[in-house]
């Protein structure tokens, strides 16, 4: 079963050029792998029934001289929020949902498909998003169980991405798509020692995935190298006629693999941000510093930027019975109200952690008009990116770097890359953040790039079977 394991976009196209390997090939491989492991870990809510029949489709084209893209032929799994027209279901994790064909494709998964991507399956996250209840553990769902830490069992994997993450750090796919509504990519990933992207708000289309909150959400690319995390943000980067948030796009399509520059960070000018964090963590976070140091890039700080507090959690609240509503009458799911969903739950399920967040947002309702809401709907993300961007500016910097994890990127709408920078003595990961300005991925990436390919730290974990 090592055969394709930490397989990249780059060994997997030299192998199809040496004939040494189709995209038929190694979605069998993965599809093996995920029956032989995923038990244990539960990453996996359902495979795709005609992965194979669209794999060896493209294998043919390819065959024909037709090359759709970076992607063609590559596997890629999607968490289960995001709406598959096909023979997949898109329930979130929840059960209520459970019986849910979605009547299309999403946008992104559109440009999936027109670059050749082969859509492996769904994977399990926080049900709905971590909007079921306060008390709830991330990578829990009813429908798909809990998902495990991949280094270190006894600790949370983080969510709500965490179908996605733990799956690419155990080698189930070559690439895999989370979404982020409050650091839902950065975390999972940083947990799992893999490449993670949360765009800039509006990059990404938002259109047919289950939401929590049209003011926050927004998908994103996940991988296990940032080359790989590059080419998938560069197809899934595109204006969405149905979208709004994606009409301030200045480009069409981004291509982001033209940033992927060893020497990139030379004379880059990087703040490091505040942490609360010591001992171990801080020991790598200094030596990731130290390598970069090394590339030429020069370091001001650490500076003051707080977490946001409780603000935003008054936009989901607020928004979230209007949010899934409309998606739930859009894409045609079986359950068309957010009271059934809750209705369905208390009938049905153990509710082992409550619905607390359900029923709140029930009692709130829909209106969008209450003043808590719109001061913070209206103030909170620009204050929040202008704090960053004016201390960007203030201080000459190109980008923020800290250790981990933080709510500012989710919160501001400013893109964010976590890469592995180390473990610690109980083998838990770390990962270094990269903040940039409004759409200055780029510069971003190639600062990832950069540190990425000094220090290539990642290591896959020692993977166990369910006995």
């Amino acid at each position: 079963m090592e055969k394709f394991l930490e397989l990249d976009l780059k060994k997997y196209w030299q192998l199809q050029e040496e004939g040494k390997l189709s995209s038929r090939e190694l979605c069998g491989w993965y599809l093996q792998r995920i029956a032989r492991y995923d038990g244990y870990y539960r990453t996996i809510l359902e495979i795709n029934p005609d992965a194979l029949f669209i794999a060896e489709a493209m294998d043919r084209e390819l065959a024909l001289g037709r090359k759709r893209s970076f992607l063609h032929g590559v596997p890629v799994l999607l968490k289960d929020n995001i709406s598959t027209g096909d023979g997949l279901h898109t329930s979130a994790g929840s059960m209520a949902l459970k019986n849910h064909f979605a009547k299309e494709d999403a946008f992104i998964v559109k440009l999936l498909r027109e670059a050749g991507a082969v859509i492996l399956g769904k994977t399990n996250m926080t049900e709905l998003s971590h909007y079921t209840s306060n008390r709830m553990k991330n990578g829990y769902s009813a429908r798909g169980g809990q998902v495990l830490h991949p280094y270190h069992e006894m600790s949370s994997p983080s969510g709500s991405s965490t179908g996605s993450a733990v799956g690419l750090a155990l080698n189930f796919s070559l690439l895999a798509i989370g979404t982020e509504t409050k650091g839902s990519i950065i975390w999972p990933s940083h947990n799992s020692s893999i490449v993670g992207i949360k765009p800039s708000r509006g990059l990404i289309s938002r259109s047919g995935i289950i939401p929590i909150c049209r003011a926050h959400d927004t998908a994103g690319p996940m991988a296990r190298t940032v080359t790989d995390c590059a080419y998938l943000l560069s197809v899934l980067s595109e204006e969405d006629p149905k979208d709004p948030s994606t009409w301030a796009l200045e480009n069409n399509r981004w291509n982001y693999a033209r940033f992927l520059r060893s020497g990139a960070l030379d004379g880059m000018r990087l703040g490091i941000k505040n942490t609360d964090f010591g001992g171990e963590e801080e020991e790598l976070f200094n030596e990731a510093i130290g390598v970069m140091k090394d590339l030429g890039a020069q370091f001001k700080g650490p500076y003051n930027l707080p977490e946001v507090g409780k603000e935003d959690l008054v936009i989901l609240s607020h928004e979230f019975k209007r949010s899934i509503e409309q998606y739930l009458h859009e894409y045609d799911a079986p359950i068309k109200l957010l009271e059934e969903i809750i209705d369905y739950n208390q009938e049905n399920t153990d509710l082992l952690y409550g619905q607390d967040l359900l029923e709140k947002a029930f009692e709130i309702g829909d209106t969008l008009s209450d003043p808590s809401y719109l001061n913070r709907r209206v103030s909170l993300a620009q204050e929040t990116r202008k704090r960053i961007e004016n201390l960007m500016d203030e201080e000459d910097l190109d980008l923020l770097v800290f250790p981990g994890r933080s709510n500012l990127p989710s919160v501001s709408g400013l893109p964010c890359i976590i890469v592995p920078c180390g473990y610690k003595a109980d083998n838990k990961p770390l990962g270094i953040c990269f903040i940039a300005r409004n759409f200055d991925e780029g510069r971003m990436i190639a600062a990832a790039y950069s540190y990425e390919q000094a220090s290539l730290k990642r290591k896959p974990p020692q993977i166990k079977e369910k006995l």
